[in-house]
């Protein structure tokens, strides 16, 4: 029932029968001491006793109080070595997990284990979709890797081609990019000087349903054609082609499933073309054609030249070295003069050789 003051209570440490004050206690508002220790140790607490200066209590009184402090385990953290991870369904990975102190167990979990599931670090992709891989510590630290997964590749052709006719002497149109079996999305230029477009198509290995061909026809309707893999004539698209310079986009399908995307975008051109001076019309080499991009031609040095292109369509806007003047005064470098022509989103050079 003796009050305490703060001298009364005495911490540190007992050997060879000498006391060794510390530092750690704090004597509350309420009556209490609170106690604290640096390290780990073996430390004696005693609440009665004869103090003797900073260095020592001499002798301890009881009661007296032996405490053995434990050092506190080390806490528990979990990194992952990646962050991000994306894999085409039926993938798989392995995350690895660095984990302090070394050996702590880790349980491994996916919030959606439709689209990837991991065991013990290998995440199995199951199906396109989001999810996030987490290991988690039984002290609670956890890491986390958000997963995508994508549809698996699938290459349905190995040839696919656009022409402007069935018969295998058509040209040839410029598809964008260059076709690979595993791109889905093109581009498809068509010269508007062409008027019929033919597909050709050839099944990849390992393929056997039926290759189709969507779009709508000027009359705006849904048309469907099925391709025969790789037929020796092209298959038309019948009124594919809208008026001017209007678009169309054509969907290759294969056993049902969307394979490819073709957008069709429309390439002015050229009707006609002359090139005179005087009361002189110049010959071009080689005859004007619409799908020829170059000519060449002989006039005297000294001498303006009128040029007259003619655009397929009305709508599409023509100059002639950047410039709408038909009138041109050839600029020369030794024997050769070059004029361009460039009719809206198309380019022809035809060259003027005197």
């Amino acid at each position: 029932g003796t009050s305490l003051v703060l001298d009364d209570v005495q911490i540190g440490t007992w050997a060879d029968g000498t006391f060794t004050p510390i530092a750690g206690k704090k004597f509350n508002t309420d009556g209490t001491v609170t106690l604290s220790f640096a390290q780990a140790g073996t430390y004696v607490v005693t609440a009665e006793g004869e103090y003797a200066g900073d260095y020592g209590m001499t002798p301890i009184m009881p009661p007296i109080c032996v405490v053995t402090v434990e050092a506190a385990a080390p806490a528990e953290t979990v990194s992952l070595n990646k962050s991000e991870l994306a894999l085409t369904a039926g993938g798989e990975e392995t995350l690895t997990a660095a984990v302090t102190p070394e050996g702590t167990d880790v349980t491994w979990t996916s919030t959606d284990e439709t689209v990837a599931k991991v065991e013990n670090g290998k995440v199995t992709a199951l199906k396109a979709g989001t999810t996030t891989i987490k290991a988690t510590t039984a002290g609670g630290a956890e890491a986390s890797c958000l997963v995508t997964v994508s549809k698996p590749v699938v290459t349905y052709l190995s040839a696919l081609k656009f022409t402007a006719g069935t018969s295998k002497t058509a040209a040839e149109f410029e598809l964008q990019p260059a076709f690979d079996p595993t791109v889905k999305e093109y581009t498809l230029i068509v010269p508007d000087s062409k008027t019929t477009v033919a597909v050709w198509a050839t099944l990849a290995e390992n393929q056997t349903g039926a290759i189709k061909a969507a779009y709508k026809n000027t009359s705006n309707a849904n048309k469907t054609v099925t391709v025969t893999s790789a037929k020796a004539t092209g298959t038309s698209l019948s009124s594919v082609l809208k008026t001017g310079f209007g678009g169309n986009t054509v969907t290759i399908t294969v056993g049902g499933e969307e394979a490819y995307v073709v957008t069709i975008v429309r390439k002015a051109t050229l009707s006609g073309l002359t090139v005179s001076y005087g009361e002189n019309t110049a010959v071009l080499t080689p005859a004007f054609n619409a799908d020829k991009l170059e000519y060449s031609t002989r006039i005297p040095h000294d001498t303006v030249l009128t040029v007259t292109p003619k655009a397929k369509t009305s709508s599409a806007a023509v100059t002639i070295n950047g410039a709408t003047d038909t009138a041109v005064t050839p600029v020369w470098s030794g024997l050769n003069s070059e004029i361009e022509i460039v009719v809206s989103g198309g380019t022809a050079k035809p060259e003027i050789v005197p």
